[in-house]
């Protein structure tokens, strides 16, 4: 009893608002039944509270030595208070809610207060809840994520605002000293934002679209990511497309000149092919691939019909011509497993060198195992 008594003894001494704030994040709704002891829950939230704060409070004199900062979605604390007399002359990385860095205390901290910014992760852009335009040094941004609508945050990279869904208006927006971006698009058709932007020295892009089709949407039929590509006129070392769009699939095929790293993840809408891994393999008049004659890593996933023969075919052309694969990912739980071919196949590509790996083969394998069996009963 003395020792509950001092763990409720803090509680008390709590205003009920900041209690009620506590117990809301506490349970997260759950029902207390009879064996919990709730004011023992509360009152190691509110120590944990306490220390929590404590601790932010002697850390936030610190702010001029920060790299990173990391806002929680879910955080509804003032937090923008606390910081706007701080330096962050250090602070390199910042992940957090979109609806963080809308709020106009962030304006001077984010714009004017950290040089180093280079690297920002934003989520939940599409909310719509969120119509400002976030405050932060966007020229100066090497290396961008947006696990969002991209449309939302290009329509107010521009001043003043426009409507919403009239993009026929929008002016091309340039990143000059963007290097890496990754965008995740929550509608097939998202990647259509991509016409509006410019990225000349941009290294690395990642796309990834919602993996299941929304009711009525309309079927999309654009090249934006070859267009960007082709507008920036930069040099694109890594390319990932995951769930990506057949008409997107396309600039896969272009000859890109310093392309190292592919990536691609289709749709079930036009599956792959003996021609995808075919057209890889051809060989040029000067003896080097057609497509894609810098490629070192090749990683492939999602439905299809093909042989694993044609991968093994694709891999030995580029390696007899000079030009070999030194990563080689296949995942081929999604395809046709009757018509790739049987279990050893799996093994040849296993074994390929340098490195090759495959994903997804325990359907062959228990394929090819009960037929061993059945041939084996008398």
């Amino acid at each position: 009893m003395t020792r509950q008594r001092a763990y409720i003894a803090p509680v008390r001494r709590l205003p009920n608002e900041i209690l009620s704030e506590i117990f809301l994040w506490s349970s997260r709704g759950e029902r207390f039944s009879s064996y919990r002891c709730v004011p023992m829950v509360i009152s190691q939230v509110c120590k944990l509270w306490r220390e929590d704060w404590r601790a932010f409070n002697v850390l936030v004199q610190y702010s001029d030595q920060w790299t990173s900062l990391v806002i929680k979605s879910w955080a509804r604390l003032p937090i923008w208070n606390d910081l706007k007399d701080r330096s962050f002359s250090q602070l390199h990385r910042l992940e957090c809610d979109a609806s963080h860095v809308t709020d106009d205390r962030a304006k001077d901290i984010l714009e004017s207060r950290a040089p180093l910014l280079r690297s920002v992760k934003l989520s939940n852009i599409s909310t719509p809840t969120v119509m400002e335009m976030p405050h932060l040094p966007w020229s100066q941004l090497t290396d961008i994520e947006l696990d969002c609508l991209l449309a939302t945050l290009v329509l107010h990279l521009r001043k003043p605002p426009v409507d919403h869904h009239a993009r026929t208006n929008l002016p091309h927006i340039t990143l000059g000293d963007l290097r890496t971006a990754r965008i995740h698009f929550d509608a097939l058709d998202g990647s259509a934002i991509l016409d509006y932007l410019t990225a000349s020295a941009l290294q690395s892009l990642g796309l990834t679209w919602a993996a299941e089709t929304p009711k009525g949407s309309e079927p999309h039929s654009g090249v934006h990511v070859s267009r960007l590509l082709g507008r920036s006129l930069c040099r694109l070392h890594h390319l990932s497309l995951r769930n990506v769009p057949a008409s997107e699939r396309r600039c896969a095929n272009a000859a890109f000149r310093g392309l190292r790293a592919l990536e691609i993840h289709v749709r079930d809408d036009v599956p792959l092919t003996d021609d995808d891994f075919i057209a890889l393999s051809a060989i040029s008049g000067d003896g080097s691939p057609e497509l894609l004659k810098d490629m070192k890593e090749f990683s492939i996933a999602g439905p299809g019909r093909y042989q694993g023969a044609t991968v093994l075919g694709m891999y030995e052309a580029r390696r007899a011509a000079g030009y070999p694969l030194d990563v080689l990912v296949l995942d081929i739980e999604l395809v046709d497993h009757d018509y790739f071919g049987d279990y050893d196949t799996v093994e040849r590509i296993r074994h390929l060198e340098p490195k090759a790996e495959v994903y997804g083969d325990h359907v062959l394998w228990y394929r090819d195992y009960e037929r061993k069996m059945k041939m084996q009963v008398p």
